[in-house]
């Protein structure tokens, strides 16, 4: 009977200690758990930018990252609409399809703003700091050759010439 008494509490414990250890591991230092603004900004700043371009790049981003969160917020629900028609006793197709559709057109809008953004800054870039910028861009895409994948969570990216 006492064992018992002292089995659940120790459990309790247990599993309260270890989920510690879950939410430690989950972000970086600085609160972002992805990392990409920070692999956004050190790609910025491997441009060796002016104090005015480095003031109008932030004024970019920012806009940009303004016009995109309520997209993306409407997107999460949108999302949790569709698992909600997926799992209907009796699923409507046009309703799931339409809710499909609502998402791909939320989705294009957020890459459309993305790509806006990286034509904004590249208009305030001289040649040199363009190629660097161009090549970031690309290495984002497809990984080093040779030299791993894009950098992982809290990680700094790497500058290309």
């Amino acid at each position: 009977m006492k064992t018992r008494k002292l089995i659940a509490p120790v459990l309790v414990l247990l599993i309260f200690a270890g989920s510690f250890q879950v939410f430690a591991q989950n972000g970086n230092r600085d609160g972002n758990r992805d990392g990409r603004n920070n692999r956004n900004n050190d790609r910025l700043a491997c441009l060796d930018l002016t104090a005015e371009q480095e003031t109008q790049a932030k004024a970019i981003v920012t806009g940009i990252m303004e016009q995109s969160t309520p997209i993306k917020a409407d997107v999460k629900v949108k999302q949790a609409e569709l698992d909600q028609l997926m799992i209907a006793d009796s699923p409507n197709e046009k309703a799931i399809y339409a809710k499909v559709d609502e998402i791909s057109q939320l989705r294009a809008e957020m890459q459309k703003l993305k790509i806006e953004g990286k034509l904004k800054v590249r208009t305030i870039l001289d040649d040199e700091q363009k190629a660097k910028f161009d090549a970031n861009q690309l290495d984002g895409k497809r990984g080093k050759k040779g030299k791993g994948q894009k950098p992982s969570k809290g990680q700094k990216a790497e500058c290309r010439k």
